[in-house]
């Protein structure tokens, strides 16, 4: 469906529909995953049991199981770059022309291929699955039964904010759209009816590469040398996106915090970092780049039970047993971090854990980071 481009208060592409008959699917969700399945074909799913339905991180990816269930398109994985809402809009038919897409800005596309013999699509996550004993509402979509090319399109909030300079979800919030809370649409599912014989894609994990790309090389540094640690080595730098870190500078401000400097850390080839502290404040604040990750904005802190909880302008996932807590606001503001970030303090207060007051120079930052990389690592 067109965006009216006359109106400017057109926020179709923040809220759908995409296209007339659009099925909007608003899901409970604090976990990376959304799963697509068959209704008929739960128990099959459960009998073979990838690990994945249980937990996420990079390892369960290589798990065999799953190769078992995309061989007969009995389940699909939808990997997501951030732990909100699951908010979806299911179309059926052609996938989505370019007129459909005017507005701003998305990933490339991922396909997948699932069988839908019942007709009846579930659509869960960890709050929502059987499986994973959630106990959320699940999303379904009916359609006529058969084999489909299940195509997930999803929007890019940070790159249009951090690389165009555009935050349309901001302004959207300011017109009186609740795009916090089930009134945005992040990633839009086309389901294309396949005939037999059609190829069908054999791996069915889409958007994996945000957890396992290799990173494009990158100049390594070459500055004085300022810490050696577990991590890798830390050299004075500088941070060279300027442009990228427009507002997040005025956002640490705001807060009432100090930029402590910039570094560059030699693994993956150099990431570059810029740190933020403020008295009586609990947290850090950091930014980063590498041709891994993109520009990334971070709030962190320390627990004086060893353990930390990071929020995000992306998302990775949890390790309790090695005491990493996280947060994600994908291509959210400063403020919104901070916001989310609090809230999440208050939680682990409930669980008896206090924040360790963090270094307010640049080796402070430079020590935290090193730290928490050694833990990540186990």
């Amino acid at each position: 469906m067109p965006r009216d481009d006359s109106n400017p208060e057109d926020f179709r592409f923040v809220t759908g529909p995409v296209r007339e008959g659009s099925r909007p699917v608003h899901l409970y969700n604090e976990g990376l995953v959304i799963f697509y399945y068959d209704a008929s074909r739960l128990e099959r799913v459960q009998a073979v049991g990838p690990t994945i339905l249980e937990y996420f991180n990079e390892d369960v990816l290589r798990d065999e199981k799953l190769d078992e269930l995309f061989e007969d398109g009995s389940l699909v994985v939808h990997l997501l770059a951030g732990d909100g809402g699951a908010d979806l809009e299911v179309v059926t038919g052609h996938d989505l022309t370019e007129e459909e897409k005017e507005g701003g800005r998305w990933l490339e596309p991922r396909s997948a291929w699932i069988a839908l013999p019942s007709g009846r699509l579930r659509i869960e996550t960890y709050n929502s699955a059987p499986f994973s004993d959630g106990d959320e509402p699940g999303g379904e979509v009916r359609v006529p039964p058969g084999d489909y090319l299940l195509t997930v399109h999803s929007k890019d909030w940070t790159g249009m904010e951090m690389e165009d300079g555009d935050d349309v979800l901001e302004r959207a919030e300011e017109a009186g759209i609740e795009v916090y809370d089930g009134e945005r649409v992040d990633d839009v599912i086309v389901l294309t009816s396949l005939d037999e014989g059609e190829d069908r894609p054999s791996r069915g994990i889409l958007f994996e590469d945000l957890y396992t790309a290799e990173p494009e090389p990158w100049p390594s540094p070459g500055g004085e040398v300022l810490f050696e640690g577990w991590a890798g080595t830390y050299h004075d730098g500088t941070f060279e996106d300027e442009a990228g870190l427009e507002g997040v500078g005025a956002g640490m401000a705001e807060l009432g915090m100090e930029p402590l400097g910039d570094f560059v850390l030699d693994r993956f080839g150099g990431v570059q970092v810029r740190g933020w502290a403020g008295a009586g404040l609990p947290f850090h604040g950091i930014v980063h780049k590498s041709a891994f990750s993109g520009l990334t904005v971070d709030l962190y802190t320390r627990f004086d039970d060893g353990t930390s909880l990071t929020t995000s302008t992306i998302a990775a996932p949890e390790d309790p047993e090695h005491g990493i807590f996280r947060r994600s606001r994908a291509g959210g503001s400063v403020e919104e971090l901070h916001e989310t970030h609090m809230e999440a303090l208050a939680e682990h207060a409930e669980a008896g854990r206090a924040p360790v007051e963090p270094g307010t120079t640049r080796l402070g930052v430079i020590e935290a980071i090193d730290e928490f990389l050694a833990r990540q690592q186990g």
